[in-house]
């Protein structure tokens, strides 16, 4: 007889979650590279989000999202790279003009796609794996 009382396991919840995390990390690094002062508030805020979702029970299973996290930055510069290829001309309200050189989003994109195929793919996997095992 099996217990239905037992709370049920949510993997998905626990893949967006770590995901979550990993972006408030990309983020704080991001921000301690511009070295803002925000940083004061994000990391501690960012150090409890980590400790929260490794205290949980099974979050392990979720940890693929860490390495779709590295999608997202590929996606922001696809986002950044969004005129190119080639040079862009940006006109600023002051009369002056910029520049700039930018690369074919399309290589960047391609390469977040394949970080967060994987990604999902080792979850689906490792899920699929632990509900198989009894």
């Amino acid at each position: 007889m099996t217990d239905t009382t037992a709370p049920k396991q949510r993997p998905w919840s626990l893949f967006i979650g770590w995901t979550l995390v990993g972006l408030m990390w990309a983020l704080c690094f991001a921000g301690l590279m511009a070295l803002g002062a925000l940083n004061l508030l994000t990391f501690p805020l960012t150090g409890v989000a980590t400790w929260f979702m490794a205290r949980r029970k099974g979050s392990q299973k979720g940890l693929p999202g860490l390495f779709v996290t590295t999608s997202l930055l590929f996606f922001y510069v696809t986002f950044l790279n969004f005129r190119g290829p080639g040079y862009v001309i940006v006109h600023i309200a002051n009369g002056n003009v910029s520049l700039s050189r930018v690369t074919s989003p399309f290589i960047w994109l391609g390469i977040g796609a394949v970080f967060f195929v994987i990604g999902v793919i080792v979850f689906v996997a490792k899920t699929r794996q632990d509900r198989l095992t009894p």
